[in-house]
């Protein structure tokens, strides 16, 4: 009796140790997996696309009259007075269209976008005689490449960004030319346009995966052109800015 409760008492001392140690040996190891990808979660990851949309432009011009002048920049006389137009700002929208590529900084919710876009802008403003009636309509349009720096906070799919744009002014159709030619002797072929100058966007978008469409407000800032109209002893400043809506779909990677 004596000897069995000795082996009893040996092989419940060795399953105890036994046990004992498998829990240091447990406990040695980390008890729930470390997941590396935690560590890069606010590290920088960059992106890339492309876009392409359609705009609605509108041109604004400084109102007011304008004297119609001769080819020795005198005012032009007719029934014995000065000949004077109305210029008003047309409150129409000229069609257009942007194509363009960017790169996509994001850290967390946050990202820097810089992009690099060819678009056509345009618009209308007129010229009214002495009794308010419709003399031109000019239908103006140009083309332009411009540069956004936006930056933006993601949630979910939705996405909202703002920034300035530099925009570069690149080609004008005939149309500005033939309806300033009566009220200026400069020449709009090479100094109209003013390069560069800076806009500002602010807008809203969404993302499927890579698939996205956004929708964006370009608020004109500085004037596009400030070209002197009327006679050379009392010259009349025109310039015009821009406001612009574009809607676009684009791909991101």
């Amino acid at each position: 009796m004596k000897n069995l409760l000795t082996l009893i008492f040996f092989c419940s001392f060795l399953a105890v140790k036994g046990q004992i140690m498998e829990a240091d040996t447990v406990d040695s190891k980390p008890a729930i997996p470390i997941d590396k990808s935690l560590y890069k979660k606010n590290r920088f990851q960059f992106s890339w696309g492309v876009r392409g949309g359609i705009s609605k432009t509108r041109i604004n011009t400084t109102s007011g009259d304008v004297i119609q002048i001769t080819a020795s920049g005198t005012p032009l006389i007719a029934n014995g007075s000065v000949v004077r137009d109305g210029l008003v700002s047309n409150s129409a929208f000229g069609n257009g269209y942007q194509g363009a590529i960017f790169g996509r900084f994001i850290s967390g919710s946050f990202y820097l976008q810089p992009e690099v876009v060819y678009g056509l802008k345009g618009g209308k403003f007129d010229f009214l005689d002495k009794t308010g009636n419709l003399l031109n309509r000019v239908d103006a349009k140009f083309t332009a490449i411009d540069f956004p720096v936006l930056l933006g906070i993601r949630f979910r799919d939705a996405r909202l960004f703002a920034g300035p744009v530099v925009s570069y002014a690149l080609n004008k159709n005939d149309a500005f030319e033939t309806g300033l030619a009566p009220y200026t002797n400069e020449n709009l072929s090479k100094d109209f346009l003013e390069k560069p100058i800076v806009n500002g966007i602010v807008g809203l978008g969404f993302e499927f995966k890579y698939f996205f469409f956004d929708f964006r407000y370009e608020a004109g800032i500085q004037n596009y052109a400030q070209t002197k109209l009327g006679p050379s002893n009392n010259p009349k400043v025109f310039n015009f800015t821009t406001d612009q809506f574009i809607l676009s779909i684009g791909l991101i990677k």
